[in-house]
């Protein structure tokens, strides 16, 4: 089964862009660098409770607690350092199991709704996921244990919060996500909904 590291947080007033030369320059890099990583996105917030959205297609949740993976979250960069302790904040991290997956085609806008109850919510999968302008459609359930192991990277910038489910739906264009991001608000009010854009993608195929 593949897997999602899906990560939601803010950055501080003023460290903006050494948070964008971090990722572009060395952090993307990095983990596209770990063997079984696949995909590494990158989303901001066009109407959302977090500004940032990234996701780790991997191709399990074991290579998320591969010694390759933990090595690199124990052992961190000078740069990773300063920008976990004085940067990163509001940080919602989870790994994931894609448990559901539909339609060949990636969009450049998304909205991700999130649940923390515990509950997986796949009822609204269907329903969502065949609405005429969703291109693609993921359901994202927390895998448990491997979620909450404690890093040096963690250590820095503080206690993350998690989740247990997130819906993820692509679109081509944000006119076509508004109406699906407004009902699905309405819809589960208990959730953290968000409309996000990709600003960038690197794929582990581009490494080599």
């Amino acid at each position: 089964m593949s897997a999602v590291l899906a990560i939601w947080n803010d950055c501080k007033a003023g460290r903006e862009a050494v948070y964008e030369a971090w990722y572009r320059e060395e952090h993307l890099i990095e983990r596209l660098n770990v063997p079984g990583c696949e995909v590494g996105r990158r989303y901001i917030a066009l109407d959302a409770e977090r500004r940032y959205l990234t996701s780790y297609e991997v191709a399990n949740a074991e290579v998320l607690q591969s010694s390759e993976y933990l090595g690199r979250l124990n052992t961190p960069s000078a740069r990773t350092r300063d920008i976990m302790q004085d940067g990163f904040e509001n940080m919602s991290r989870t790994v994931c199991n894609r448990t559901l997956s539909t339609g060949p085609i990636r969009g450049a806008i998304v909205v991700t709704a999130a649940w923390s109850d515990g509950s997986a919510h796949s009822d609204h999968f269907d329903d969502l996921s065949a609405q005429e302008a969703v291109l693609h459609a993921e359901l994202w359930l927390a895998a448990g244990k491997i979620s909450a192991q404690p890093t040096a990277e963690q250590a820095l910038r503080g206690k993350d919060k998690s989740i247990s489910c997130c819906l993820l739906l692509e679109f081509s264009s944000e006119r076509d996500a508004r109406q699906p991001f407004d009902d699905l608000r309405r819809a589960a009010p208990e959730a953290d909904v968000g409309l996000y854009q990709k600003t960038c993608e690197l794929r582990e195929s581009d490494l080599t």
